[in-house]
């Protein structure tokens, strides 16, 4: 299995790392621009609805009513784009994720799942969506699943051409749009979608395990690098996991 990256701030990686886990912020998807999900998700109700009638596979007009939560990771773990010119100014650190005790610490179950993301033209023809949605839910991840279950996933790996540099993998976290169940004293309180204020950003944990290691731009100051280094000591991790990039 591929293995993938975090590229983030100095900053977002003290807030990261945690002594008993690695703690994510993942983003909702309307805080993403309208060039990302919000487009794919206009088109893809009808091309899903085409692909499920083409497959004989099951079809739930609700599939895509759902509201992700969204981390970005990258593939490659020596992106010039992600280092330098990533929002104008590229990242400070690299964070190296084990594949493997990633995955075992999500559940489609649990509506989350790593997508990866296939890249497509702003003016696709829908079948060439279709043809980008098929070749994420053949990925080596998923062959054990359903194809027709896969289909509320696939759909928000589908990205626009111009951000192929970030040769992006996505973990993601559905949520109905339909209704949430709060506790209340008077038993469970069903809340449609309506009264439902989604928050920007949620936490997502992980056992701290997942890290491989940590690379630091070569440009980073040294008081920086000595931070970076107390601060993985006090976490439990070995310095050794981390360097500066050759």
């Amino acid at each position: 299995m591929k293995g993938f990256c975090h590229y983030t701030s100095i900053d977002s990686l003290l807030k990261i790392v945690m002594s008993d886990r690695v703690d994510f912020i993942a983003t909702y998807y309307k805080q993403h621009g309208k060039d990302d999900y919000c487009w794919i998700r206009e088109r893809g109700k009808k091309i899903v609805k085409e692909l499920c009638e083409e497959h004989n596979w099951k079809y739930d007009s609700g599939d895509l009513a759902y509201n992700p939560y969204i981390i970005s990771f990258c593939t490659n773990e020596n992106s010039y784009h992600m280092w330098y010119e990533f929002k104008g100014k590229g990242a400070e650190v690299m964070i190296t994720l084990n594949p493997y005790l990633f995955w075992s610490s999500i559940s489609i179950c649990k509506l989350e799942s790593l997508v990866p993301c296939k890249y497509v033209s702003l003016n696709a023809s829908d079948d060439e969506i279709k043809n980008a949605i098929l070749d994420i839910i053949d990925n080596e991840c998923f062959e054990d699943l359903p194809r027709d279950e896969l289909l509320k996933l696939a759909i928000m790996g589908v990205m626009q051409g111009k951000f192929w540099e970030e040769e992006e993998i996505r973990y993601v976290k559905l949520c109905s749009l339909y209704a949430s169940v709060y506790p209340s004293t008077d038993g469970p309180e069903i809340r449609y979608c309506e009264d439902i204020e989604q928050e920007n950003t949620i936490h997502i944990s992980f056992p701290k395990e997942i890290i491989n290691s940590v690379c630091v731009r070569n440009d980073i100051s040294d008081e920086d690098y000595e931070n970076i280094l107390n601060h993985m000591i006090k976490c439990g991790y070995s310095t050794e996991i981390v360097s500066k990039q050759k």
